[in-house]
């Protein structure tokens, strides 16, 4: 409820803005926007005032509002029926009387049409403002450039830049969470940075993908030296495993598993004979935290084999 307070007046200031650019062409969707924005901000000035203009019902005002705004919002509809007296200019229609200069103005009609044409090319793709912000990981300054531009375009060139500006909006929402839990809460982190890969692979057809993968490596190591502490040796040397493939390296946690490994394996090998079913534990418990390679997984698994008689063990797939 607390984050909905602090981004609903915020939302709703963009739906206002939005409406205004429809209003004119696209009556429906404005009116959509300005009640959207009512049902987030019921006391936002500007969309009330919008709303009489786009004759809406009016919400409510919210409790501890001031009722003077209201007031003044509805008046100021009010005060539009005094341009009235401005239809005086239609007196000046008589003068172009001389009705020669219309030829002209039919072509000139015709030439706007043309020039009006390309501006719904804007929507088609990023314009170089928006990439170079977007290349520099400014996700809010690429937002905000694409609303700017979404003001010039046409309906429904406005709409599909509008809806790029929301999933760069998303995408840093989740890039800014990402960092504010990589120090308490690694996990929600990781998951915060792969929710980013997935936006970046429909805005920026993953352009940024291997700078959040290398985050979620970073962030694999301190879970696997948190699952070495508490023995899980299998899951550390899993998380290992995938910080390593994110370009993160092993923290030095591979000598560490790799130490202990060889441990294992000479502590199941002094008991072989007195206690084999332990014997067996510790190696199949060896060859899942170390890779192949190891010298010490070669005789883990030898020892497992001779202990079954030269039958090989399940565990070891």
């Amino acid at each position: 409820m607390k984050r909905r307070r602090e981004l609903a007046p915020k939302a709703a200031a963009e739906d206002v803005e939005e409406a205004r650019v429809l209003q004119s062409e696209d009556p429906d969707t404005a009116k959509a926007r300005v009640q959207q924005a009512l049902t987030l901000d019921p006391g936002n000035p500007d969309a009330r005032a919008l709303a009489t203009k786009l004759k809406l019902e009016l919400p409510p005002m919210p409790a501890g509002a001031p009722a003077p705004v209201v007031t003044q919002l509805g008046e100021a509809p009010a005060k539009e029926p005094a341009p009235p007296p401005v239809k005086e200019p239609p007196p000046p229609r008589p003068a172009p009387v001389a009705k020669a200069p219309p030829p002209p103005k039919k072509t000139k009609p015709a030439a706007v049409a043309r020039e009006e044409a390309p501006p719904p090319t804007k929507g088609d793709g990023p314009s170089p403002a928006v990439n170079a912000a977007y290349k520099a990981k400014d996700f809010g300054n690429a937002e905000k450039i694409y609303r700017q531009e979404a003001r010039g375009q046409s309906p429904k060139a406005a709409e599909k830049t509008l809806a790029m500006a929301n999933q760069v909006r998303d995408l840093k929402q989740a890039v800014d969470k990402a960092t504010a839990d990589e120090p308490k809460n690694p996990q929600a982190a990781i998951r915060d940075y792969e929710d980013a890969v997935a936006i970046d692979a429909k805005v920026g057809k993953g352009m940024h993908a291997a700078y959040f993968r290398g985050r979620i490596g970073k962030l694999q190591l301190p879970l696997a030296q948190q699952a070495f502490a508490q023995g899980r040796y299998d899951v550390a040397f899993a998380s290992m495993q995938q910080a390593q493939k994110a370009g993160a390296g092993d923290g030095g946690l591979g000598k560490q598993l790799e130490s202990k490994a060889k441990e294992l394996t000479d502590k199941g090998a002094a008991m072989q004979k007195t206690n084999p079913a332990q014997a067996k534990t510790y190696w199949r418990q060896v060859i899942k935290m170390v890779p192949p390679t190891s010298p010490t997984y070669a005789r883990a698994y030898q020892l497992i084999n001779q202990g079954s008689g030269g039958h090989k063990d399940e565990d070891e797939d």
